[in-house]
């Protein structure tokens, strides 16, 4: 919420070469030297044991880590799918259209926001003020979302997400009026409000929880990908077409087309042998 707002005001009175190093000063403060500090690898190390274990039962210095999982609590169920077989199931290529869209679409909007509200009279300030808006109702919205998950076909929601992705791209293609940004800015913020919640915890409702790290791991894998190549098509359109229309009109129809995929992606079921 603060973030893009102290790195305008730092580009605006230091340059951007000094924001560069304000926020890898940042980083070695906020993260590197706490983890480094306070971060442990095993919970053993502060007299814990992993979840799903009983601690009550003795464990050697020497036993094997197949036998530690022999004594977990929590065992792979035949619910539960290996990351084969989920590479294998429609269903999941359905699911994965959403992450792998928000990671493209939504990344390339938020880098390119200042240069495209500016397009509609909202200074540089203004434009960033709209991520604040849109991450103080993501996590207002968190909560409504994370009951309605519990309750409604993650896919319905899914789907939802992508079409308010849609929507916002559609105000931003047209917003007649600059106040339209605080609209686009809760879109936003109510399409990033179920990726947080619905899109986080999908993968244990349709593939079960004994490989679940592994399966979110290929999923948000995918994401991060695409963010990483979201700004791009953005960055390029106005390069090559003075324009950032051409782009939008592309990242317009990937969250249409990820809402019908997501929206037809029933439980999975393993082939009968």
């Amino acid at each position: 919420m603060t973030v893009p707002l102290i790195n305008n005001w730092i580009i605006e009175r230091y340059g951007w070469e000094s924001g560069w190093v304000a926020l890898a000063l940042a980083v070695w403060a906020v993260l590197v030297l706490p983890g480094i500090l306070l971060v442990r690898d095993r919970p053993e190390d502060i007299g814990l044991t992993p979840d799903g274990f009983d601690a009550e039962q003795p464990e050697s210095e020497a036993e094997p880590a197949r036998s530690l999982w022999r004594r977990a609590t929590i065992a792979p169920t035949e619910e539960s799918w290996t990351v084969p077989e989920v590479l294998r199931n429609a269903t999941f290529w359905k699911l994965l259209s959403v992450p792998g869209t928000a990671g493209l679409v939504g990344t390339g909007l938020i880098f390119h926001q200042v240069k495209l509200l500016g397009g509609h009279g909202l200074s540089p300030t203004a434009a960033l003020a709209m991520m604040t808006v849109q991450a103080v109702f993501a996590t207002i919205m968190t909560f409504p979302i994370g009951w309605a998950t519990d309750r409604i076909p993650n896919r319905f929601i899914l789907s939802a997400a992508m079409l308010m992705l849609a929507s916002a791209v559609i105000l931003m293609l047209t917003m007649p009026a600059a106040w339209l940004a605080v609209v686009y800015a809760l879109v936003l913020g109510l399409h990033g409000s179920i990726l947080r919640s619905t899109a986080s915890v999908v993968w244990i409702n349709y593939f079960g929880r004994a490989n679940q790290g592994a399966v979110r791991g290929v999923a948000w894998s995918v994401m991060i990908l695409a963010s990483a190549l979201g700004p791009l098509p953005l960055a390029e359109s106005i390069d090559r077409y003075g324009s950032y229309t051409p782009a939008l009109l592309a990242f317009l129809a990937l969250p249409l087309f990820a809402a019908i995929a997501v929206f037809t992606a029933h439980a999975p079921r393993r082939p009968v042998d």
